[in-house]
């Protein structure tokens, strides 16, 4: 009797969700208001902490098959055999090899963003950078200091 009174009530729901007006998106998007995410308004930290946490989730299968295969020589050749935490050490060693390479990525981009900041700040006011293009695409045409734009 539960099982069909639970029936009734996820086949009632998912028959009347088309004729509600909950919708996941909608079209009706006026000119007015601003869908860009600015990015400049969530802190430093903030952003290298999302970064860690999505590399050292991104990283968690590919350590965890690289562990087992490897745990799995290991135990081979060593003629140990399978251990009773044999499950424990692997997820333990790839949480560990996820997390230290999701540091290394944060010290590695810390750098990076250290190395522009002093590039930029070096750079004294007044001095022209060259930037180079690729072939093909034209450059601007800007006027010199003290010459008059072409009409």
């Amino acid at each position: 009797m539960m099982k069909k009174f639970v029936f009734a009530v996820i086949l009632f729901t998912l028959l009347l969700a088309p004729l509600s007006k909950l919708h996941a998106q909608s079209n009706n998007i006026t000119a007015t208001q601003d869908l860009s995410f600015n990015n400049s308004s969530v802190p430093q930290w903030a952003r290298d902490l999302r970064r860690y946490e999505i590399v050292a989730i991104g990283t968690f299968p590919f350590t965890i098959l690289f562990t087992t295969i490897f745990y799995d020589i290991y135990l081979r050749y060593n003629t140990i055999g399978l251990t009773g935490n044999y499950y424990e050490n692997v997820l333990l060693i790839s949480a560990g090899a996820s997390l230290s390479l999701a540091f290394v990525d944060f010290i590695i981009t810390a750098a990076k963003r250290n190395r522009e900041r002093r590039r930029l700040e070096s750079v004294s006011t007044g001095t022209y950078e060259i930037e180079r293009l690729p072939y093909g695409e034209p450059a601007l045409e800007e006027p010199l200091p003290g010459e008059s734009p072409p009409n």
